[in-house]
């Protein structure tokens, strides 16, 4: 008699009590919305950084290409006008290439007089400046993506 008591006893714990399996599933639901902050907060962080990258890489190629270029030119063959330069063929140099800004792109042209464009940065140029002044250079990009701005400016110096 005495172990049909115990048993019954034991019986009436076997199990988890509400209370237990609502702190589980609360433990549980905290647990899991941490989690998936981490993980939309981390997505959205290497999607910015993937951006940026990607921005910084095609406003680094314009600049370079105009710089070389503009370091291979005499003050006389670069012709500027708004929104565009061009690098002019002289006796030893056979090479004409023009840079354009359309909108938010920059294109560029191997061939200053025609040919399709190469498109260098794609939507997202906010300004392209080229002036010379003497024998330099005076280049300025700017580009915008993932709500900030950056800036490339430089002075080169042209060959005599």
């Amino acid at each position: 008699m005495k172990s049909d008591a115990i048993q019954r006893r034991r019986a009436g714990r076997e199990g988890f009590t509400i209370t237990e399996v609502l702190a589980a599933a609360l433990s549980a639901s905290v647990l899991a919305i941490a989690m998936g902050s981490i993980l939309y907060f981390s997505y959205s962080a290497l999607r910015r950084n993937t951006e940026r990258i990607s921005l910084q890489r095609d406003a680094t190629l314009a600049h370079d290409m105009i710089s070389r270029a503009g370091q291979g030119s005499a003050p006389g063959e670069v012709s500027v006008a708004s929104g565009s330069v061009i690098f002019a063929t002289n006796a030893f140099r056979s090479t004409r290439m023009r840079f354009v800004q359309s909108g938010n792109n920059l294109l560029y042209y191997a061939n200053a007089d025609g040919g399709s464009p190469k498109t260098i940065i794609n939507g997202r140029l906010t300004s392209f400046q080229v002036a010379v002044a003497g024998s330099r250079l005076m280049l300025r990009l700017a580009v915008t993506g993932s709500g900030e701005t950056l800036i490339y400016s430089n002075s080169i110096t042209m060959r005599n």
